[in-house]
This record gives C-alpha cells, sequence and structure tokens, in this order.
C-alpha cells in the first residue's frame, strides 16, 4: 500500500472517539458518587451534575481519605473535565476527511471563545486520561463514618 491508498481515520471514527469520551466521563463520574456515598451514606445524587456535588464534598472527601491520593488527582480532574467539557458542549465543526493524515478533527470553542482543535488522537488521549483518574479514584479509601 502506497501513501496515496492509505486510510485515514474518518468521520465515523471521529463521533466513535467522540462517544467514547462521553462513556468514560459517565464511569468516572460513578466513582464520584462512589465516593459521595462512602462518606456519607445519604449523599445520593439525584439533581444537578454529579461533578457539583462532588466539588461541594471535596473538603469533607479530602478529610477522610486515608492518604493525600485525592488532593494530588485534584489538577488531573481539573484538567480532563476542561477539555471534557470543550468538547461535550463546545464543538462547532467536525472534519473527517479519510484520505489525509490528520483529517479527523473538531473545532470547538471553549467558555472564553478560543477555539480549540482537538484531533482524534487528542481525543483518545482524554478517553485514557479519564479513565486513569477513575481507576485511581477507585483505589482511593476512605476512614470509616463515626
Amino acid at each position: 500500500m502506497t501513501e496515496d491508498d492509505a486510510i485515514y481515520p474518518n468521520l465515523h471514527d471521529l463521533a466513535a472517539s467522540i462517544g467514547k469520551v462521553q462513556i468514560y466521563w459517565s464511569f468516572l463520574e460513578t466513582e464520584m458518587r462512589n465516593q459521595l456515598k462512602a462518606v456519607a451514606p445519604s449523599n445520593v445524587v439525584s439533581r444537578g451534575p454529579t461533578m457539583s456535588h462532588w466539588r461541594k464534598a471535596l473538603p469533607v472527601l479530602i478529610a477522610k481519605a486515608t492518604d493525600d491520593s485525592l488532593s494530588r488527582l485534584l489538577f488531573d480532574i481539573d484538567q480532563a473535565a476542561a477539555k471534557r467539557n470543550i468538547l461535550a458542549h463546545g464543538i462547532q465543526s467536525a472534519s473527517g476527511d479519510p484520505s489525509q493524515s490528520g483529517g479527523a478533527f473538531v473545532v470547538c470553542a471553549g467558555s472564553d471563545d478560543v477555539r480549540h482543535t482537538l484531533h482524534i488522537a487528542d481525543i483518545l488521549a482524554l478517553v485514557d486520561e479519564i479513565d486513569r483518574i477513575r481507576l485511581q479514584m477507585r483505589r482511593i479509601d476512605f476512614a470509616p463514618s463515626q
């Protein structure tokens, strides 16, 4: 196969990678809900964004964590959330030309109206980052409630 015959990711592949971000983010939010229940069984998220409930409970979560692993994850969580939010709420255009290397990407507007181009490799790296954070969150232990 020559370079001219190569087939690169297309719009379908791009859409699948964006869907993966949403699925893995849901898995991360499940871990957040589990943490909320671990520190106070009455902490059931019934309305509103899970992330908001989790952030509001952060002081208690950090205080009850048996080590500083949650504190060390906060920067990573904020970075992943910012990228995920740009992707989830700011897509302005998408391209998926299978005849061009790097041809599968989305252009998004952030909350600051800055345009961000996310290639499929960037999106798949975000999936991996979200999953890494989720797995690290799962390993955090909390002191039992009194």
